[in-house]
């Protein structure tokens, strides 16, 4: 199957009609309809747009997230993923782009800190690179662990996210030393997503809160969406962002 008969198949399985497609991805929609009739053909950069426009979108229906919350939210939220897909389409810095999600994704989702870390397959470690936070911190930019002993290798093997009560995986796993630096920073609630680029795990967000009950489904497809975008970032760039500090 071609990319583009790809696209027409979740085209196809999407929804929506073709206008609010195009708008949502951005893209003509004159240009999508004479591709959908076979007239033309879109620019790779268009269709790999339009997948994963389609993708985030087929995620918050599936997971309920857009029947939890009223049209206008939703439409907020949209309008948003969509200037930061434009900040992915432009190439911006990795730092600019996580700066973006810590300071707007907050009105849609309650958290109060964000991290970001790499993984090392070589040497089987996982670093942090980055934060932004409204406490102080305790789990800074370059701290480092293990991945093979560690509950994040599961989200790395399965690709999904992880949501834990920080408390109760504290008393199970007194010497994670990682949760107890996070538990003292006075969270309680941690999601964890891997971030896929060129189809290999090589990242990882965190979004923390003190709320232990903080992240229902809405702010887990929510987050997820922006995940997706970073893979989408972090495939066409090479990233040194630079350390963070509480905001």
């Amino acid at each position: 199957m071609t990319l583009s008969q790809e696209l027409i198949r979740r085209i196809d399985q999407h929804p929506a009609s073709l206008r609010a497609i195009s708008a949502g991805a951005q893209i003509p929609y004159s240009s999508l309809r004479n591709f959908r009739l076979g007239r033309t053909e879109l620019k790779v950069k268009a269709i790999d747009r339009l997948i994963s426009y389609l993708d985030l979108e087929v995620a918050f229906v599936n997971t309920g997230g857009e029947a939890a919350e009223s049209s206008n939210a939703g439409h907020e939220f949209s309008n948003w993923l969509i200037e930061l897909m434009g900040l992915v389409d432009n190439r911006q810095s990795l730092e600019i782009a996580l700066d973006f999600i810590y300071r707007g994704l907050a009105s849609f989702v309650p958290f109060q800190r964000v991290g970001f870390a790499d993984i090392d397959h070589e040497t089987d470690t996982v670093t942090a690179r980055w934060f932004r936070s409204t406490r102080p911190a305790r789990l800074s930019a370059g701290y480092s662990a293990r991945l093979s002993s560690s509950s994040l290798r599961f989200v790395v093997e399965s690709r999904r996210p992880r949501l834990l009560n920080l408390q109760e995986f504290l008393r199970r796993h007194p010497d994670s030393c990682g949760t107890r630096l996070i538990v003292e920073e006075g969270f309680a609630a941690s999601l964890a997503y891997p971030v896929v680029a060129d189809d290999v795990v090589r990242y990882l967000l965190f979004f923390n809160s003190v709320d232990p009950l903080a992240f229902d489904e809405a702010s887990i497809s929510r987050c997820a969406a922006v995940t997706v975008q970073l893979g989408r970032l972090t495939s066409t760039e090479a990233i040194a962002p630079g350390q963070g500090t509480p905001a």
